[in-house]
């Protein structure tokens, strides 16, 4: 399996609602050791840490 952001436990996937569910979008933040913008499919960092379940 590749590492990249989207297997990574510090990736928070952003959503956007349309009428009254919200979707997943590509985009998302890293909270590790500071917020940054990342899409899924960035490879992962050194602070890469899997994911339970993934």
């Amino acid at each position: 399996m590749e590492k990249t952001c989207e297997t990574c436990m510090h990736f928070r996937r952003h959503y956007v609602k349309y009428g009254f569910r919200y979707d997943p979008i590509a985009a998302g933040h890293c909270v590790c050791p500071r917020r940054k913008l990342r899409w899924e499919e960035t490879p992962a960092c050194r602070n890469y840490k899997e994911k339970p379940g993934s």
